[in-house]
């Protein structure tokens, strides 16, 4: 089997043996596949967040996960590379971002994540950052944090769709959430907010405000948890996307990736 494909049978193999979860958190609500957005943007104004069910076809998916796999294998085009050292002394990708301006699947995935984030918001919306996290085992994870204060001033709003390659559940360091009205916590008081894992299969996103807390723990298993998370602004800040990069380039904000929330041992 060549290198190339590793990723989807890492998606074929996880999502047979991963069930899913109905309940999101105690009170996101969760749409299913051909539902109405209704119920989600409800809940995305109430707490900030919510889950859509099956709405990222397979086949895009599938597309998506060997485009990565050949980013990773291959970085062009401007696409930022992070990497980490894991326990075990092997070096692995930790996160990639600046593909949507790529022609290809990662763009065409960007769009139907976009249009499901306009319907949840009811907001027209420019995509900002896009990202691919890899959480291998023997990785680092993520404390608490908001994504929108890094952001700043770059856009004075900011929503997320995290779009599974692989099954996220309580074993491979799912994504976890606050359920609370999201605004600007300050970070000493982000470890005292409870927090609920957010189970998503292969097909499913989750939208969630920039002010949203979250946090990610171990990979307990044998298998890299991998997914794509897009971020957007409300077409009224206009592009902030170039200005963004163009401050990463010029060292102006830091890495995109950095030791504040990520615990990982970060290389070059």
């Amino acid at each position: 089997m060549t290198s190339h494909r590793y990723l989807l049978v890492v998606v074929s193999q996880w999502n047979s043996l991963t069930p899913r979860k109905k309940e999101v958190s105690k009170m996101a609500a969760v749409v299913e596949a051909g539902g109405e957005f209704e119920a989600a943007r409800k809940s995305f104004n109430t707490v900030g967040h919510s889950v859509c069910r099956g709405v990222i076809p397979t086949e895009l998916t599938d597309r998506v996960s060997v485009g990565v796999e050949e980013l990773v294998a291959s970085p062009h085009g401007g696409i930022l590379v992070h990497k980490e050292k894991l326990a075990d002394g092997s070096i692995k990708p930790a996160r990639i971002e600046r593909f949507v301006l790529v022609p290809g699947p990662l763009e065409e995935a960007n769009e139907v994540a976009r249009k499901a984030a306009e319907k949840v918001t009811g907001r027209r919306l420019n995509t900002f950052k896009d990202k691919v996290n890899f959480k291998y085992p023997g990785g680092g994870t993520f404390k608490p944090h908001q994504d929108s204060p890094a952001y700043y001033p770059h856009g004075n709003w900011h929503v997320s769709v995290l779009l599974p390659l692989t099954p996220f559940n309580g074993e491979n360091g799912t994504l976890e959430v606050a359920d609370t009205l999201p605004k600007a916590v300050p970070m000493s008081d982000l470890e005292a907010i409870s927090y609920e894992p957010v189970m998503l299969g292969v097909g499913d996103i989750l939208v969630f405000d920039g002010l949203v807390p979250h946090q990610s723990g171990h990979n307990k298993t044998s298998k890299p948890r991998i997914g794509m998370y897009l971020t957007f602004t409300d077409v009224e800040a206009g592009d902030v996307s170039g200005p963004y990069y163009a401050a990463k380039a010029a060292g102006i904000d830091g890495m995109s990736l950095n030791q504040v929330d990520f615990t990982g041992n970060l290389v070059k």
